[in-house]
């Protein structure tokens, strides 16, 4: 057996996801129970997941912004500027 010890062989990984997707909704209840066992018990978890969420909400802030940036210049760019408008009237 040339595999690592705690590491799953590929019809194992197979089983597990086909489980998984035969039973989506009891997967999904484990994982909420797990989830908040760990927050609950496990040391430094309840701040990983804190700061995983505040840099989440950072990426999208800035996403958010960049867009609105990008739409304001947009709409500038689609507006006729002035002096243009004043040199095609006095040709």
């Amino acid at each position: 057996m040339s595999e690592t010890k705690g590491y799953y062989s590929e019809s194992q990984k197979k089983a597990i996801y086909a489980y998984r997707a035969r039973n989506k909704e009891a997967y999904n209840k484990y994982q909420r129970e797990r989830h908040h066992w760990r927050l609950e018990h496990e040391e430094g978890y309840r701040e990983m997941k804190e700061k995983q969420t505040n840099e989440r909400n950072e990426r999208n802030r800035a996403k958010r912004q960049a867009e609105r940036d990008a739409k304001v210049y947009l709409e500038l760019l689609e507006k006729p500027k002035l002096e243009n408008v004043i040199i095609k009237l006095e040709e």
